[in-house]
């Protein structure tokens, strides 16, 4: 909406790519979720040490944020970029 795309009725991948992201987010900032959120000092923890599941979920929620940001901006530059002038 904010870069003027057109949203489909239904399935549209840029509400599929938010509404994940907002999944992941939720998923990371609830507390009890992870013990790393109680003590902070586990985010060091080598990501092949058992418990540390919580790195996988990080890296793919920081991977869907920074989609959720960039790909409509690109979408939108492409369609400014292709846009003639008379």
């Amino acid at each position: 909406m904010a870069y003027g795309i057109p949203i489909k009725g239904k399935d549209d991948p840029y509400v599929d790519l938010a509404e994940k992201a907002i999944e992941y987010l939720n998923a990371g900032v609830l507390p009890g979720n992870f013990l790393v959120n109680i003590v902070p000092v586990l985010k060091y923890v080598p990501e092949l040490f058992p418990g540390a599941g919580f790195q996988r979920i990080a890296k793919i929620g920081r991977q869907m944020q920074t989609d959720f940001r960039t790909k409509p901006f690109i979408i939108a530059l492409q369609d400014l970029a292709s846009f003639t002038t008379c």
